[in-house]
């Protein structure tokens, strides 16, 4: 398996088919698997459902919010891929552009951690990092 992709999802179906899709739509050149793990207490009912509407992806079902590092912990247990993309569900991938992150993990082995371009929904880049806090920094900060 080269990549597992796994999804935190927290009492909202909809938008979590929306990140699977565009993972399913814009990863299709290497072998991947999905790993949801769901916080949200459904009853089993409702999880057979889920089960159904989503063939292909495996879940796991805490019976309660466990918090998102617990469940990120979870899925990486039992995930298979060579690399690890842990996917907000609120996320979206807009090309197939994270193949070449991949590629460059790859072939970079000193390399274990990537980071995306992360566009808002008006299209606006946003920072996804910051510099490390001093005492100063924290102060004169805006």
């Amino acid at each position: 398996m080269d990549l597992s992709v796994i999804i935190v999802e927290y009492r909202d179906i909809e938008m979590l088919e929306r990140a699977i899709l565009s993972v399913n739509n814009n990863i299709t050149e290497i072998n991947k698997e999905i790993i949801v793990v769901s916080n949200s207490s459904y009853p089993t009912k409702k999880q057979i459902d889920i089960k159904l509407n989503f063939r292909g992806v495996q879940f796991i079902f805490n019976k309660n919010n466990l918090g998102f590092a617990k469940a990120v912990n979870q899925a990486i247990k039992m995930s298979s891929g060579e690399i690890v993309m842990l996917l907000n569900p609120d996320a979206r991938l807009l090309d197939n552009s994270f193949l070449r992150a991949i590629e460059l993990m790859r072939d970079n082995k000193n390399i274990a951690v990537v980071g995306p371009m992360t566009i808002d929904g008006k299209g606006q880049l946003h920072d996804t990092f910051r510099e490390f806090m001093s005492p100063i920094t924290l102060i004169t900060r805006t």
